[in-house]
């Protein structure tokens, strides 16, 4: 693995998690880094201050996103290894610069939606795409965030969960997409609901259910299912959606809570595997 394939892969890991790319110091320091410079060469006005303050910075955010700890003596080997477990796991070539979609993920930062989303983005960056994570409610930019992240991107990933469901960030997040697609007519922007581990008779809200009415749905009940969902969804962002009739939640349905899930009419076999579209119903 050479320095510029290093660099890059780093760059997206970097970008699926905060939204933002290295800075041109933090670059060099990367690349000084894995040539084995030091502070000294890679910055020799003032090394001190790279290494307290940019190094120190720089190590943490990629122990962050390589899942371990990363120093500057083992920045290579770290950044290998996450290669390696991200190729092995998911095998994919990089896509022509000229076909790179934009995706952002909505997710709540709670367990499971926060890991899903964590590993949703390292995958589409891993198949060339750009991928990045809502910012956290409570951070004071968070609105600029959004709609900064949003214009750019050719993606909505909406994952709901029965927390999701209700909250008031997520419903937000989801009229700014609805908003950018209808305004932005060239250049349309895709919404895929995934549903995380719901139960099928999850009532939803009357916004909700007029939002998600007419968008066919990604559904994930567990870990075993997040390869077919990447799968998936990695065919979309290439253009061959595979769609599968799937269960649909009651509320999508107009039933009550307390009627039973399906009828032998409604319900079609389950394939075996999960993370799959379903349509809504008509």
């Amino acid at each position: 693995m050479d320095v510029r394939d290093a660099l890059k892969f780093v760059e997206q890991l970097v970008y699926s998690h905060t939204g933002k790319y290295l800075n041109d110091l933090e670059r060099d320091v990367f690349v000084g880094s894995w040539q084995g410079q030091t502070y000294e060469d890679i910055y020799p006005t003032n090394p001190e201050y790279v290494e307290k303050y940019v190094g120190y910075k720089l190590w943490q955010k990629l122990s962050t996103v390589c899942g371990e700890k990363v120093t500057k003596k083992q920045v290579r080997g770290a950044v290998e290894r996450t290669w390696q477990r991200h190729f092995h796991t998911n095998p994919v070539s990089a896509c022509p610069s000229s076909q790179v979609q934009h995706v952002f993920i909505s997710c709540r930062y709670q367990e499971p939606d926060a890991s899903l989303a964590k590993q949703l983005c390292e995958a589409i960056a891993m198949a060339g795409h750009r991928a990045c994570i809502t910012a956290p409610s409570h951070e004071t930019d968070w609105l600029n965030h959004l709609e900064s992240n949003l214009r750019q991107c050719d993606y909505f990933l909406l994952l709901l969960s029965s927390q999701a469901a209700v909250s008031e960030m997520v419903l937000e997040e989801l009229q700014h997409a609805q908003k950018l697609s209808h305004d932005r007519r060239d250049r349309p922007l895709t919404i895929l609901p995934i549903w995380v581990n719901c139960p099928l008779n999850l009532r939803l809200t009357h916004d909700l259910q007029t939002f998600l009415h007419d968008l066919p749905c990604y559904e994930w009940h567990s870990p075993t299912d997040t390869p077919p969902l990447i799968q998936a969804i990695r065919h979309h962002l290439n253009g061959n959606p595979s769609l599968l009739p799937l269960p649909i939640p009651n509320s999508l349905k107009g039933k009550s809570a307390s009627t039973p899930p399906f009828t032998s009419n409604e319900c079609p076999t389950k394939p075996s595997a999960t993370g799959r579209f379903y349509s809504p119903a008509p």
